[in-house]
């Protein structure tokens, strides 16, 4: 608003115009995320600054009342106890007001530490004054989560310790699903706590799947969420379970790479190659296809052993080595193919050079000495990241 004493239109419509602007994005912006104190403040300030500055354009855009009090005793102790109630509110605000905004610093220090101790006395300290924030709650599961990942990763990690601290982190992000129970985001948090304690506890894996349900319930057009629950069957071996919703996830979203690689694998535990194959060549007809999931299509049609199916495996995997040149898996993998053509000479050249990338592993050894020893009729077959003998 102009400070100037004589008011001109002009410059208060379009003061006015550039605080409708900011009012309109604010209210957009409440359609799309949760507000916070902060927000909500700046919501109320510039709908009074909307309203005093039309109010300057407009003398009739608001309206004056006068109300007038008789000076007697009745009206008095009326309007005093009144005023009392209004400083006793307005001091009451002011303190709950300063006690989020002090809590919003902590949090916003506890995001930004990357130190997991420090940030666990930032977080604590936040919901000390705003115990019943969700938001708050799920942070410090997460927390929790990094400090129990963070242990893991020691050389000798304290399993108790871990056990410990990924209950609290489990407890955190329950409670936060607890105050916010429509919220898409906590179930699915809640579920990262659940599948990451299935280490530890085999039973927090069906915990995992009905937190993902939930979540799926509340957004059942979200593809990742039926992805999840179908990894999760997976874990459980439940393969027909696994691959319902897999193919949901595709349905919702015809080009998720990971779901057909899922899907995939899914098929292939449960001895159904030429599906596997199938679904593989729908997301190898995509233009960017990584390396891995190139091996393991190749991988797949070696071991159908149908016709022509050795010669397109090489021709896979060779694709693959001239993407990847020190991909272990394809370099192995083509070594056996040449073995069981008998062209040693190649296949050797091929075990020598996984040999130069992995100078410790016993297999390989082996594998070059038992090919220069007495030949052998025995047919290998391509299993992951080992072979076995039909």
């Amino acid at each position: 608003i102009s400070s100037e004493a004589n008011f001109k239109n002009e410059n208060i419509l379009f003061e006015s115009f550039l605080v409708t602007i900011a009012f309109v994005v604010l209210n957009i912006s409440l359609c799309l995320f949760f507000f916070s104190q902060i927000l909500w403040f700046a919501w109320w300030l510039f709908l009074a600054l909307l309203v005093v500055g039309f109010s300057f354009y407009n003398r009739h855009f608001t309206k004056e009342n006068e109300f007038t009090f008789e000076n007697t005793p009745q009206y008095s102790l009326s309007f005093s106890f009144g005023l009392i109630v209004i400083m006793t509110g307005l001091v009451m605000s002011t303190i709950w007001g300063v006690r989020l905004y002090l809590g919003e610093i902590a949090f916003a220090k506890a995001l930004a530490s990357s130190d997991h101790k420090v940030a666990e006395i930032y977080i604590n300290d936040a919901l000390s004054k705003k115990p019943k924030s969700d938001v708050y709650h799920s942070v410090l599961a997460q927390i929790y989560l990094n400090q129990a990942i963070e242990i893991s990763k020691s050389e000798k990690p304290d399993v108790q310790a871990i056990s410990t601290i990924m209950a609290k982190a489990v407890n955190e992000a329950k409670y936060a699903t607890d105050i916010a129970p429509k919220s898409i985001a906590l179930w699915e948090s809640l579920a990262t706590m659940y599948e990451n304690a299935s280490a530890l506890v085999p039973e927090a894996r069906d915990w995992a799947l009905k937190a993902l349900v939930q979540a799926r319930d509340l957004e059942p057009t979200n593809p990742s969420n039926w992805w999840r629950i179908g990894n999760n069957y997976a874990a459980l071996t439940k393969w027909d379970d696994a691959i319902k919703n897999y193919e949901m996830a595709i349905e919702l979203k015809p080009d998720y790479y990971g779901a057909y690689v899922s899907l995939s694998n899914a098929y292939e535990q449960t001895k159904k190659t030429d599906k596997a194959i199938e679904t593989f060549e729908k997301i190898v007809e995509q233009k960017q296809v990584d390396p891995e999931t190139l091996y393991n299509y190749g991988r797949l049609i070696y071991n159908r052993n149908g016709n022509g199916d050795r010669d397109l495996a090489e021709k896979i995997w060779l694709k693959v080595i001239s993407l990847q040149p020190n991909y272990s898996n394809a370099l192995y993998s083509l070594g056996l193919l040449y073995e069981t053509r008998g062209d040693k000479t190649t296949a050797l050249q091929y075990f020598y050079k996984v040999k130069d990338l992995n100078p410790n592993n016993k297999n390989i050894s082996d594998k070059i000495k038992k090919l220069l020893g007495p030949s052998t009729s025995a047919e290998p077959t391509v299993v992951s990241n080992q072979i076995k003998i039909k």
